[in-house]
């Protein structure tokens, strides 16, 4: 298992594209996995800073968070 911070080409990892990845820990859930690098190995930072399934439940407590305000508005 790959430390945290290590970062790899694509085809080290058996991933496609000509792109760098960095092992990478989840903030909200602490799941770890493989996240692209913006720009180069340089960069050091993540696309993201939460994985997949957390961006999903944080946009939907977003989205329920403003259509409830919204319909409070309307009243």
């Amino acid at each position: 298992m790959p430390e945290l911070g290590e970062i790899r080409h694509s085809k080290e990892i058996g991933k496609k594209g000509a792109y760098f990845w960095k092992w990478w820990e989840c903030e909200l859930c602490g799941k770890q996995e493989w996240k692209r690098t913006i720009v180069s190995p340089k960069s050091l930072r993540p696309e993201t800073k939460i994985c997949k399934p957390c961006n999903i439940a944080v946009q939907k407590r977003r989205f329920n968070y403003g259509a409830i305000r919204d319909f409070q508005r309307q009243k």
